[in-house]
């Protein structure tokens, strides 16, 4: 059993959190946005991004594109924010749903849907090839410790 492995098997129960940013019916016509996030550790640091212009800290990852599958997205999302090469995916960790109101008048609500996984890379990167919305908000990727 490899490194990724038994920290998959530690993990009992994958976690299914909901998270509501103001008043938003929930239970209407929602817009759905699927996305993926790579959660990768290296002794007892976390790889993350970090915006320069807010201050969060965020898993690698993003949205899923048309014919994608979850591997494939994780790749390119961690290759594209990071310069990192997916090695191994792991056990799906869990996942969140974002609700916001929304923005699009057919719709009641907007809802990220985020599924988290645990991943490994290699030990070769390159350099990062952020969106243009990534650049703005100063994405910086990096090790954390998990203190």
């Amino acid at each position: 059993m490899n490194h990724i492995e038994s920290l998959a098997s530690d993990w009992p129960h994958p976690f299914d959190i909901r998270l509501t940013h103001g008043r938003v019916n929930t239970d209407g016509r929602q817009l759905e946005r699927v996305t993926v996030r790579a959660v990768v550790l290296c002794g007892d640091q976390l790889l993350l991004v970090h915006s320069r212009v807010n201050g969060d800290l965020m898993f690698p990852g993003g949205g899923i594109e048309q014919g994608e599958s979850h591997r494939t997205a994780l790749a390119r999302e961690l290759r594209e924010e990071c310069g990192a090469e997916l090695v191994a995916v792991g056990a799906l960790l869990g996942e969140t749903r974002e609700y916001r109101p929304a923005r699009e008048a057919d719709y009641d609500a907007y809802c990220i849907r985020s599924f988290y996984y645990l991943c490994q890379v290699g030990e070769a990167w390159c350099e990062p090839q952020p969106q243009p919305y990534e650049i703005r908000l100063g994405f910086t990727p990096g090790w954390f410790e998990l203190a």
